[in-house]
């Protein structure tokens, strides 16, 4: 076990200034980075206070349930979710408490599920009118959807809001680089005739298979 003399000597201060920093005594006169290089430093060797060790136990803390509403292999799929079961057990661990799974799979997951079904059905849709109104390029609705989807997903894993750095422009951004990988081109002045006429072909063929692959027949 970690001992406050073990981090003093590691820091080069006494004891008794360790003891105070980490029970958060405000009348200690100590220079911020002092402060944090005790803290990181007993972070780091995984020391524990005795009152903290003592409430966990006293508290019922020495182990938790961790209840999973996905199997194993829908849970991958879901990178928000796998990022916050990772924080969880980390944290657990470095607090020395024992975590046990337990795999809920009734209406709770269906919920779960059904959201995430009800979630790709939106964004297709308005994909599906940009793309019947002529905004957007003739693509595969729902590879499209997903493509957005998973954009915010990933953002949302990383992404960590503060008042340096607010949500809104993240936001803004998303939706910019989504209409951006979506929308129709505008043609260039002076454009390549030969190139124009290519990407018209390739639309009108993209957009037939999207005609079909909706059960509008064939002219």
């Amino acid at each position: 076990m970690v001992t406050l003399k073990e981090i003093a000597k590691a820091v080069g201060v006494s004891s008794a200034t360790v003891s105070r920093v980490l029970n958060f005594d405000q009348t200690l006169s100590v220079t911020a980075k002092t402060r944090q290089a005790i803290i990181e430093t007993a972070e780091a060797l995984k020391y524990e206070t005795p009152r903290a060790r003592n409430r966990a136990y006293q508290q019922g803390l020495g182990k938790v349930a961790l209840v999973h509403y996905l199997r194993p292999d829908q849970e991958f799929v879901d990178p928000y979710y796998v990022g916050l079961r990772l924080g969880i057990e980390s944290r657990c661990q470095a607090l020395k408490i024992e975590t046990i799974k337990v795999y809920h799979t009734d209406s709770l997951a269906d919920a779960y599920l059904e959201g995430r079904r009800a979630a790709l059905a939106e964004v297709r849709s308005v994909i599906d009118d940009g793309i019947a109104q002529g905004l957007f390029r003739p693509v595969d609705s729902r590879v499209a959807a997903l493509s957005v989807l998973g954009m915010c997903n990933w953002v949302a894993w990383w992404f960590e809001a503060g008042p340096d750095h607010p949500v809104e422009p993240i936001a803004a951004q998303i939706a910019s680089s989504a209409v951006a990988m979506l929308r129709v081109p505008d043609e260039a002045a002076g454009a390549d005739p030969r190139a124009a006429l290519a990407a018209a072909r390739a639309s009108l063929d993209q957009l037939e298979r999207h005609l079909q692959a909706n059960g509008t027949p064939r002219a």
